[in-house]
């Protein structure tokens, strides 16, 4: 009778036991919310040892490994980077790759993570499963990092075009510039029209598209006032170089206090003040048409300053600047 009572209870207690373990298995799921992050699956300690790694910094590695594990847990993906770098820098194991390939992901540094993954493949048969889904990742990145730059429309075949400073040719049709993700700045100039400057952010996986609009640019008078300066200022001087070298020749003939003498004298002293005048007026048109002002700029501007300068023996102006 008590033998009998024990097993209905042993029966029970084992019904029992396995009603909550299915139970418990229903309310528990085989993999955590999509929206937790997952450590990387890949554990490097199941990767034979390198033959030269010694034991203490394979150990070594392993405590990076499991910061970095601790690490990507809890979102912190570029602490992760730091550790699982570290980590394989000791001790190159071939899973370390594709755990840092799942932060770089993480990150959206496509670049890296795709590197990462080539790595990780390297080596690894056709048909080991993780390399598969590895692959197909592969594939899916070159793909995308295909559609990373810039595309220009509307840009002028003879415009000079740069990028972050540097002259680069102009793109064919469809072909894109500035394929490095990050901030770049994109200029182009061309005669008579207003200079284009953007500065855009490319973000790999995306292709970013841009119109230079470069407006032609109103024609500018010519400096008449300059011009006269400048052809009145070579007139003084020849004609001041012609008087100078008539006084000059008669002079040794004539002598000082005759009507002559005192002829020669003044055609010297006029030639001297026309060299004078003349020189200051042509210097002075020659300096306004080189930095002649525009309204509007098309960024081949020469720019040119006047400078004063002065030593112990001599002084003057000089002009600095490119031409």
């Amino acid at each position: 009778m008590f033998a009998r009572r024990w097993c209905l209870v042993a029966m029970m207690v084992s019904v029992s036991a396995s009603a909550a373990h299915a139970q418990h298995r229903r309310r528990t799921p085989e993999t955590p919310p999509a929206t937790t992050p997952t450590p990387a699956p890949t554990d490097p300690a199941a990767t034979p040892a390198a033959p030269t790694t010694p034991p203490e910094v394979r150990d070594q590695a392993r405590a990076l490994f499991v910061e970095g594990q601790r690490a990507y847990t809890e979102g912190e993906y570029e602490l992760a980077v730091q550790k699982w770098e570290e980590a394989y820098a000791l001790d190159p194991a071939p899973a370390l790759q594709y755990n840092l390939a799942q932060a770089y992901g993480r990150l959206g540094d496509f670049q890296r993570e795709l590197a990462a993954l080539r790595r990780y493949v390297e080596g690894l048969p056709e048909t080991d499963q993780q390399a598969q889904l590895s692959r197909a990742r592969i594939a899916a990145l070159e793909t995308r990092l295909t559609r990373t730059g810039v595309a220009l429309a509307g840009l002028d075949p003879n415009a000079e075009l740069t990028v972050d400073g540097a002259v680069v040719p102009n793109p064919a049709d469809g072909e894109l510039i500035a394929r490095e993700p990050g901030s770049h700045r994109i200029s182009s100039r061309l005669r008579g029209h207003r200079p284009f400057e953007a500065v855009i952010d490319v973000i790999a996986g995306r292709t970013s598209n841009v119109t230079v609009e470069q407006a032609e640019l109103p024609a500018v008078r010519p400096p008449i006032l300059a011009y006269s300066l400048l052809g009145a200022g070579g007139a003084a001087l020849g004609t001041s170089l012609a008087t100078g070298i008539i006084a000059y020749r008669r002079a040794p003939d004539s002598f000082a206090g005759t009507s002559e003498g005192d002829r020669l004298h003044r055609l010297g002293m006029t030639s001297d003040i026309m060299l004078g005048v003349g020189a200051a007026a042509a210097v002075t048109g020659l300096v306004m048409v080189i930095i002649r002002d525009r309204p509007e700029s098309d960024g081949f501007d020469t720019a040119l300053h006047v400078l004063p300068f002065a030593t112990a023996q001599t002084g003057g102006l000089v002009l600095d600047g490119r031409f």
